[in-house]
C-alpha cells in the first residue's frame, strides 16, 4: 500500500496430500495438478533410520539431478505433465455427466455439426433416470465444453459445432459461436 506496484515471478507451490483420490481436484486437461499414489509401507520405519537412508542416499540423489538432461520447452509449460494413471482415474471421477456423455458417445469432428435437439434426446436417454431432472436444455446448452460452440445455423435451430456421432476425417473448416450463431471460422 502507498508504493509502487512491481512485478515479480510467481514461485508459488502446493502439495495437497490425501487419503482418497477423490479429494484430488484434477479436472480434465488440468496442468497444474499430478496425482501420485504413494501405497503405504508394509513396516514402518522409525526416524532415526529414515534419517540415515536419506543421509546416505542424498549424495546419489543430488548427482543424478545434476545429469538430468531437461527437455526442450513445449508451449507455455517449461517441462511436460507428468500423467500417471491416479491422475486419470482422477479427472475421470470429476467429470460431470454432460461430459462424460460427449467423451464416450461423441467424436470431436472439426467442421460437423449435432442438432441440439437431437443431441439433447440421446443425453437423456443416456442418463441415469434419477438424474434426468437435472439436466434441462438450457443447462446443457451452458455447460458445454468451450471448444463446442453453441447457436442457431440453418433454418434457425440451435447446433452444436465441431461434435459428429461418428468418428471421421474432418474435411469442413471449423464452427464458432457469434451473437448467439453457430458460424465457419474464417
Amino acid at each position: 500500500m502507498r508504493t509502487d506496484a512491481y512485478s515479480q515471478p510467481n514461485t508459488l507451490h502446493f502439495i495437497h496430500v490425501a487419503n482418497k483420490l477423490e479429494a484430488c481436484p484434477a479436472w480434465p486437461g488440468d496442468t497444474r495438478v499430478i496425482a501420485i499414489n504413494v501405497p503405504l509401507p508394509e513396516e514402518d520405519i522409525p526416524k532415526a533410520k529414515l534419517m540415515e537412508h536419506l543421509t546416505t542416499e542424498a549424495p546419489y540423489f543430488l548427482r543424478t539431478i545434476m545429469d538430468v538432461t531437461l527437455p526442450t520447452a513445449e508451449g507455455r509449460l517449461r517441462l511436460p505433465v507428468i500423467t500417471t494413471s491416479s491422475k486419470q482415474r482422477a479427472e475421470e471421477r470429476n467429470r460431470d455427466d454432460l461430459e462424460a456423455f460427449i467423451e464416450d458417445e461423441c467424436y470431436e469432428v472439426v467442421g460437423e455439426k449435432i442438432l441440439l435437439a437431437d443431441f439433447f434426446n440421446k443425453f437423456q436417454e443416456w442418463l441415469d433416470p434419477a438424474d434426468r431432472y437435472q439436466w434441462t436444455k438450457r443447462k446443457v446448452s451452458r455447460s458445454l465444453p468451450e471448444k463446442y460452440p453453441y447457436g442457431a445455423h440453418n433454418s434457425n435451430q440451435r447446433y452444436i459445432g465441431n461434435l459428429s456421432w461418428d468418428d471421421k476425417k474432418p474435411t469442413n473448416p471449423p464452427f464458432t459461436s457469434h451473437n448467439g450463431r453457430l458460424v465457419v471460422k474464417v
